[in-house]
């Protein structure tokens, strides 16, 4: 059965990310979890402001 974990980022006013999503990803990586894609989860208005990184394992 696959598994899957979310990572929540937030993104400050500006676009910049609070988080390092690369470090994020390579974390999950090293714990053999893939990164399968982002869902966007909050918005202020029109733009994004927390989106979830989405990873899985078997």
């Amino acid at each position: 059965m696959v598994k899957y974990k979310y990572e929540s980022v937030k993104i400050a006013l500006g676009g910049k990310l609070k988080e390092d999503h690369q470090e994020i990803i390579n974390q999950y990586a090293r714990r053999g979890y893939r990164f399968v894609g982002i869902v966007p989860t909050k918005f202020n208005g029109s733009i994004m402001t927390n989106f979830d990184l989405v990873f899985e394992k078997d």
